[in-house]
């Protein structure tokens, strides 16, 4: 796990020598997901990284405690911490003690950050070590970590494409963004001058052109001239929904047209799914299904 975690020592607490530990790991490009567990009462010591990525830790089970730094901070299931690899870590973790871990890299972060924002980053990001997941984006970002990790595992394929593990990297980091405790926290919380009607109504527009297109909000946020931040928002305020969202919705309905024209013979489901940019078949049938109230198959057949 060192590739992903970093250089780490490890002291066995009891007369044990045993360890069973267990775990897997994933990477997409910028972002990685590890789920460990030592099977031992353990402390863990974690010397000072080169700050070229943030790690997130995601408590699963058992308990422990972190000291990160001058902070320090109780483990629990659902307790979520962002560790700064620059400082210095030390934790003690009970035997069975489980946990995940999102690692992001610092350079992608940072960029996603300025996208947001809409100008330079004047310091560097830095989190504090706990972060809010009782609700909103923070309970998002756990969901959404949730969903890659097993997606990972059991399907890869899913992110085979440059754009579906681009759009999957960007949200999570933008949840964490929303959702962590960070020296940029308020600039993002700043409401940036009310977009008018027309910018969602022009991004909707293309959106509706050239479904087919890579679209993300940065790309967006280009076509319009404005922050990626300001396309969220115009989204959230005008259509109650993210860009991301829209474009998959549209994209589902354009599956729909050409299930329901296509003769069952001559068309398979999944050519129609890829065609629209649904590379895993299982996502698409869910999708597909809550979006138009039945499987794909059946729309075929109709």
């Amino acid at each position: 796990m060192a590739p992903y975690l970093g250089r780490h020592e490890l002291s066995l607490i009891g007369r044990s020598t045993m360890l069973d530990a267990a775990g897997w790991a994933r990477r997409l490009r910028n972002v990685s997901v590890v789920d460990l567990a030592y099977g031992r009462e353990v402390q863990v010591l974690v010397p000072p990284q080169a700050e070229t990525f943030i790690l997130v830790v995601i408590s699963l089970a058992g308990a422990g405690v972190i000291r990160n730094g001058h902070d320090q901070i109780g483990l629990r299931p659902g307790t979520v911490t962002v560790v700064d690899p620059a400082k210095p870590m030390r934790g003690r973790l009970s035997a069975d003690y489980a946990t995940r871990f999102v690692r992001i890299e610092r350079g992608a972060l940072e960029a996603h950050l300025r996208d947001i924002l809409g100008q330079p980053l004047t310091e560097p990001l830095r989190f504090q070590l706990g972060m809010d997941v009782a609700d909103g984006e923070g309970r998002f970002f756990v969901e959404d970590v949730a969903v890659l990790a097993e997606r990972l595992r059991s399907s890869p394929e899913t992110y085979e494409s440059e754009f579906a593990a681009t759009m999957a990297e960007k949200n999570l980091m933008t949840r964490l963004l929303l959702g962590g405790r960070h020296n940029y926290r308020v600039r993002l919380e700043q409401e940036p001058h009310r977009a008018p009607t027309t910018l969602v109504r022009k991004l909707v527009d293309l959106i509706h052109a050239h479904p087919e297109w890579d679209h993300s909000v940065e790309s967006l946020a280009r076509e319009a001239q404005v922050s990626a931040r300001t396309v969220e928002r115009a989204f959230q305020r005008d259509k109650a929904t993210t860009p991301m969202a829209y474009l998959k919705m549209v994209r589902l309905d354009r599956a729909y047209d050409d299930l329901h024209a296509a003769a069952p013979d001559m068309v398979q489901v999944a050519e129609v799914a890829r065609r629209w940019g649904f590379v895993n078949r299982g996502r698409f049938a869910a999708d597909y299904r809550q979006r138009h109230g039945e499987p794909p198959s059946m729309t075929l057949r109709r």
